[in-house]
């Protein structure tokens, strides 16, 4: 004979679980949005000179993030250059999507072509002209960036100097568009962006015209006399 049996209550009810699982997506994304700032300042403070395990040296760690930091930063700035960027990028981005729990759903298949992203920013690094303070005999795209660029410029026919152009053009597109998909942005992201940008834009420009015109009504008071008639040009 069978009894019946009564189904044991959910320990957490529907909306506590809610709740927690929003905090730890909240918490996930504070993780992640360390992380990247971690790799943020190791960049930012990167210094050939830091004694890490790439680089030699006996002084005091210049990085901000210090040995960790000059650790991290020497091996990316050395394969990657100033591409080695674009991992913080991504890092920030969806740190702050996963506490605002704006696109946190699109995560996982974005962040598949992130290393592509990352390659690509190296690659683009590659092409451009080293800044004064770049210190080093590889280009500002790393290891990595040369030896693909040099690749691809033997393939492409005509003048390396014209294959280079060519490259950094397409690259630089890849890289805007690339970027803009590792990161989450939907199309109706970027219409509100651009909506706030104008936005933002006009309502500087009317400022700006605010003060030009109450500086030219300032300056036609002061060509008046206390008594407020025009003053008598000398001739």
């Amino acid at each position: 004979m069978a009894y019946p049996t009564r189904g044991r209550d959910p320990l957490l009810d529907a909306s506590t679980q809610a709740f927690l699982e929003r905090r730890g997506v909240e918490a996930l994304g504070l993780v992640i949005l360390a992380v990247g700032v971690m790799f943020a300042l190791a960049l930012a403070s990167y210094s050939p000179e830091d004694s890490a395990w790439i680089a030699s040296g006996g002084r005091e760690i210049a990085n901000w993030a210090g040995q960790i930091g000059a650790t991290i930063s020497a091996p990316l700035i050395k394969i990657m250059g100033l591409g080695s960027w674009g991992i913080p990028i991504a890092f920030v981005v969806w740190g702050l999507r996963l506490i605002t729990h704006l696109g946190a759903d699109r995560m996982l298949m974005r962040l598949i072509y992130a290393p592509i992203f990352w390659a690509l920013c190296s690659l683009y690094a590659a092409t451009l002209n080293p800044i004064s303070s770049w210190a080093h005999s590889f280009s500002m795209g790393g290891l990595f960036g040369d030896t693909v660029l040099f690749m691809l410029l033997q393939i492409l026919p005509g003048s390396a100097a014209l294959g280079a152009n060519i490259v950094a053009l397409i690259l630089g597109a890849l890289v805007l568009l690339l970027g803009g998909y590792v990161t989450g942005l939907v199309f109706g992201e970027i219409k509100t962006s651009f909506r706030a940008i104008s936005l933002a834009g006009s309502r500087f420009v009317m400022f700006v015209l605010s003060l030009l015109s109450s500086g030219c009504i300032a300056w036609g008071a002061g060509a008046t006399n206390p008594s407020g008639k025009p003053r008598a040009i000398a001739t």
